[in-house]
């Protein structure tokens, strides 16, 4: 009888013991920026890098349940193209491809982002390029862990 119980409580320790992890993906959760720039590689004085600061921030969460908000205060006149400061809500949806996110805001007219990102430790970057202008070019965000 003692041998019987044994060898249930091992067939039962073996069958707990390879139960599945779940893996938790190593974007989910919430990104300060560092810097945003702006590569033009037909026109050098286009190009620009902003640091983050208190006039110019940007948080991205990143949920688990496949949702994102993004929340910014960007007052340089690079990017906001004029002398106003912009202050912007976005959510949506995301979802990851290989090396590629995408963004589906939240909005009547659905707007869809694709990025190539890279993650290393706590370090996010994406990269977007944009194209069909006066020029083409690259933007680069770079993000810390919170």
């Amino acid at each position: 009888m003692v041998r019987y119980i044994s060898v249930i409580f091992f067939i039962g320790l073996i069958y707990w013991s390879c139960e599945e992890e779940k893996t938790i993906n190593p974007l989910i959760g919430t990104w300060e920026m560092r810097y945003i720039e702006r590569l033009v590689e037909t026109d050098s004085t286009l190009n620009y890098r902003v640091n983050s600061n208190d006039e110019n921030h940007v948080t991205l969460i990143l949920n688990e349940d496949g949702s994102y908000s993004i929340s910014s205060f960007i007052s340089d006149e690079r990017i906001t193209e004029n002398t106003e400061t912009t202050i912007y809500e976005m959510t949506g949806g995301w979802n990851t491809d290989n090396d590629t996110i995408t963004f589906e805001e939240n909005t009547e007219d659905v707007s869809v982002y694709d990025n190539l990102f890279y993650i290393s430790a706590d370090v996010l970057s994406l990269f977007n390029t944009y194209g069909g202008g006066e020029y083409d070019f690259l933007l680069s965000y770079l993000y810390d862990r919170k």
